[in-house]
């Protein structure tokens, strides 16, 4: 098996040149760029000038109301160049700024009306270019928009507590009684919150594919959203893995190190036990003694006979006691 697979190794080296891997990867993809680049470059070869009247498509990204002016942000959403040569507000023809020169493809334009509006009211906007067509957009409710600075910033983040931090601080409060509660309940619990989950999914998925039907075209529109969320979905799961790769490292070292210690604390051990079975081996004179002392022990386990007994058994208790005996 070992041999099988050394051998598929090596033809796999032979084909590839020895090349490393992440060469082989991004060479495809350099000559990709490269390709694209030199269509670009040379105005697209072989496809010819188009022929037909010329496509106009602006889409409005951004509404701005100030007091007494109406500033709409145009991008060209189509093929050909676009320029703007009257506005309408309300089918009224007002006096505007801006966009004096044709917007290109994918080229963005200011242009500023001059029109007095009234808060609350709903407000059409149209825009005729110099072939004629229109491009109109709504106002619903006329709101003079706010000035992005540092208080606006502050309100938006104080929004987002609102909105993120302080509800799960909330929900959080309930994990002690979830631990509690039958395994039932928690399941049907957990069914809930998937379902409400799944309900915000689908809800914030149609709204962003209604935004992005809005808005220019050009970047790809509703498939944004979707890129979007792909995007979102393996950035966190790349968190997620590296977070879990270094807790591994953290907890391998961590054991790699209680692991030398404790060998470590053996080998002190071992040395201590052994200095102390050698500091435990008895002296000649202790062995002496001690050979002594099981002597008299014996001696005296005897029976005595005579009157001598009584002074015979004193005499050996007091040499056991003191591990000396006397001929």
């Amino acid at each position: 098996m070992e041999a099988r697979t050394a051998t598929e190794r090596e033809l796999r080296d032979d084909r590839t040149g020895g090349l490393p891997a992440w060469l082989l990867g991004l060479a495809p993809l350099l000559l990709i760029v490269a390709a694209v680049i030199a269509f670009v470059a040379l105005d697209g070869p072989g496809l010819g000038e188009r022929r037909g009247p010329p496509v106009e498509q602006l889409a409005v990204e951004k509404t701005v109301l100030r007091p007494g002016t109406i500033e709409v942000t145009l991008r060209n959403d189509g093929p050909d160049a676009v320029t703007i040569a009257q506005a309408q507000v309300n089918d009224a023809f007002v006096q505007f700024s801006g966009a004096d020169d044709p917007i290109g493809r994918l080229h963005s334009a200011k242009i500023t009306l001059q029109q007095p509006w009234v808060e609350g009211e709903a407000y059409e906007v149209a825009l005729v270019t110099s072939t004629g067509g229109t491009i109109t957009h709504e106002i619903p409710v006329a709101v003079e928009t706010p000035a992005t600075d540092l208080s606006f910033f502050g309100l938006m983040a104080l929004l987002g507590i609102y909105v993120g931090v302080i509800p799960i601080a909330l929900g959080m409060l309930w994990l002690p009684w979830l631990r509690r509660i039958p395994p039932g309940w928690l399941r049907g619990l957990m069914a809930l919150t998937v379902g409400l989950l799944a309900f915000l999914a689908i809800d914030a998925t149609l709204e962003g594919f209604a935004l992005a039907g809005e808005g220019s075209q050009a970047f790809g529109g509703a498939a944004l959203v979707l890129i979007g969320a792909a995007v979102a979905f393996l950035a966190l799961s790349g968190v997620s893995s590296w977070l879990e790769q270094r807790r591994r490292t953290a907890h391998a070292a961590g054991a790699s190190a209680a692991s030398s210690r404790c060998s470590s604390r053996s080998a002190s051990a071992c040395t201590t036990s052994a200095r102390e079975s050698r500091s435990a081996r008895p002296t000649p004179s202790a062995r002496w003694r001690s050979a002594l002392s099981s002597s008299w022990a014996s001696r005296c386990t005897t029976r005595p006979r005579g009157s001598r007994s009584s002074l015979r058994s004193r005499t050996c208790a007091r040499r056991s006691a003191g591990s000396r005996c006397s001929g």
